[in-house]
C-alpha cells in the first residue's frame, strides 16, 4: 500500500498555522513570516500551483489586517466574503480554501461579480490581473468602505489597489498600499508590511 505524499503547500499551509499560534516574540515571529512566505512561494511552476499559492497569500494577509470596529469582520454571526471581479483560477482555489479552512474565526463565502455595480458586503475584492481599464470605476464603487483590494497585477498598486502579488521569478511577491489602506480604516500590522517588497503611502 502506497500513500499519498503531502504536498508542499500543504505542509506549509500547516507548519504555518501551527508556529503562528505559539507565542513567539516580534522578532522571532518576523523571521518565522520572511521564511514561511519565501518558502511557499517558490512552487509556483504551473498555473494550478501558482493560483493556489496566491489563494494561500489572501488567507494569510487577513492575519496581519486589522478592520475597523464596526466592519462586519468583527460580526460572528457573518460569513467572512471574498468577492473576485473578473475572471482568474483564483476563484476555483478559493472556493476549495474556503471549504477547508475559517479566516477571524468565520466561515468563508466566495462572491463572483461580474459587474462594477454589484460589488458590496465583501470584506476582500480580489480584482483579476485584466480588469486594468475598470481599476478606477470600482475604486468609486468601493468608496471609503473598508473593504481590502488585492490584485495579481504588480502595477495595480500605482492605480490604489491595497496589495498587489505578482510573479518574479518562481516565486510570489507582493507590494502593499498603506495610503490606500489607512483611507479605508484598515491597519496593516508590521511583520506583513515588513515583507512587502514596496510599500506606498
Amino acid at each position: 500500500m502506497t500513500t499519498k505524499p503531502i504536498e508542499k503547500g500543504c505542509f506549509f499551509y500547516i507548519y504555518f498555522m501551527f508556529i503562528i499560534t505559539l507565542k513567539f516574540s516580534e522578532k522571532y515571529l518576523y523571521l518565522i513570516l520572511l521564511i514561511l512566505f519565501l518558502l511557499t512561494s517558490d512552487f509556483a511552476n504551473s498555473s494550478n500551483d501558482e493560483y493556489y499559492v496566491k489563494s494561500l497569500f489572501v488567507e494569510r494577509f487577513t492575519r496581519y489586517i486589522e478592520w475597523p470596529t464596526n466592519s462586519d469582520v468583527n460580526n460572528i454571526s457573518k460569513p467572512f466574503v471574498i468577492g473576485v471581479y473578473g475572471d482568474s483560477p483564483i476563484t476555483t482555489q478559493l472556493e476549495i480554501l474556503a471549504n477547508k479552512t475559517k479566516i477571524k474565526n468565520k466561515t468563508i463565502r466566495i462572491k463572483k461579480y461580474d459587474e462594477i455595480g454589484q460589488i458590496s458586503d465583501c470584506n476582500i475584492l480580489f480584482i483579476c490581473s485584466g480588469e486594468r481599464k475598470s481599476i478606477s470605476k470600482i475604486i468609486t464603487q468601493i468608496g471609503s468602505n473598508p473593504i481590502l483590494t488585492v490584485s495579481d497585477d504588480a502595477n495595480f498598486v500605482n492605480y490604489g489597489i491595497m496589495i498587489n502579488m505578482f510573479i518574479e521569478g518562481s516565486n510570489v511577491k507582493f507590494d502593499i498600499n498603506e495610503g490606500t489602506m489607512k483611507k479605508a480604516g484598515l491597519k496593516a500590522s508590521y511583520q506583513l508590511l515588513k515583507l512587502a517588497m514596496r510599500l506606498i503611502n
